[in-house]
């Protein structure tokens, strides 16, 4: 059996950690959100998602790495993008919270 890198390590403890934050911002609805709220939990939502598939891309490169250079090569083709949208979507969580304050009246 093939024991884990401290990168794979990590990789796992932040997918649990994604799948926890998917719980807790899933179950917190409010009745009748803003505008700004429902951007900011659909982007918080997003980040954990995207951060998701990066995980799941990751591990399935690792498995199918030796069997299928296409399959590989695509898989870490979405890695590449689901990194950068988990990026973004991060970057734009501080952002959007930024505007809205801007925003507000005095």
């Amino acid at each position: 059996m093939q024991t884990l890198s401290w990168h794979d390590s990590i990789l796992l403890v932040s997918c649990f950690a994604s799948v926890a934050g998917l719980y807790f911002y899933g179950r917190s609805q409010a009745e009748d959100p803003t505008d700004a709220e429902a951007a900011h939990e659909t982007l918080v939502r997003l980040s954990f998602v995207y951060w998701l598939v990066y995980c799941a891309s990751n591990w399935g490169e690792q498995i199918c790495a030796s069997s299928s250079q296409g399959l590989a090569c695509s898989l870490r083709v979405l890695g590449l993008f689901s990194y950068i949208l988990t990026f973004s979507c991060v970057l734009s969580v501080p952002l959007h919270a930024i505007e809205q304050r801007r925003r507000q009246p005095n």
